[in-house]
């Protein structure tokens, strides 16, 4: 019987374990004030959706967003916001979204623990935004938590058919930042300091 040795054992080990394919939202069409996306793979292949994902990814106005390790789409599927799991196949909605917001966009904080939305409506929020902050476990939502921004923090968007917030990020999963309107505060980057949801 032939030995195997550890350096062999371990490929055989690790060689078992799936790590994520790299994926990309890619643009593949422009309709009116919105986009469509494809998921694509780092080859630039069309990776596979269930029609519902592929439906939502069909004229798009911001709420989209890959988790950074790959594995979860954050997507909207009016009047709620979902994620996809790419391993599983499993689908999850996380929150009910206003009917009358003007604008939404998403970012995931790394690791994907925790998703920011910056939704813009002009005549409910007085600051014109609110994020909406969900932390999440396996793409399943633990807890959520809205801030509303004040008039002289405001954050920066641009409205013409829709809305569209501006740049925001995680530092860490704790503090977001955010560019300030650029009427109020051009060239401003704010912080939001999080609380635990």
């Amino acid at each position: 019987m032939r030995k195997i040795t550890p350096l062999i054992l371990a490929i055989l080990v690790f060689s078992g374990c799936a790590t994520p394919v790299e994926k990309n939202l890619t643009e593949i069409g422009w309709e009116a004030s919105c986009v469509t996306y494809e998921i694509q793979d780092e080859n630039g292949g069309k990776i596979a959706v269930p029609k519902e994902i592929e439906e939502s990814l069909s004229c798009v106005t911001g709420a989209v967003a890959l988790s950074h390790d790959f594995r979860f789409l954050l997507y909207a599927d009016w009047p709620a916001l979902k994620t996809y799991n790419f391993e599983t196949g499993d689908i999850n909605e996380l929150v009910s979204l206003d009917e009358d917001l003007e604008g939404i966009a998403c970012v995931w904080a790394n690791p994907g623990v925790r998703i920011a939305c910056a939704v813009v409506n002009q005549q409910k929020y007085d600051g014109g935004t609110k994020f909406t902050v969900m932390d999440v476990e396996e793409g399943r939502l633990v807890s959520s938590k809205d801030y509303f921004i004040t008039a002289d923090k405001m954050a920066d968007f641009e409205c013409g058919a829709s809305c569209y917030p501006g740049s925001f990020w995680f530092e860490h999963k704790d503090l977001i930042k955010y560019e300030g309107h650029k009427i109020t505060a051009p060239g401003q980057i704010f912080d939001l300091e999080l609380e635990e949801n």
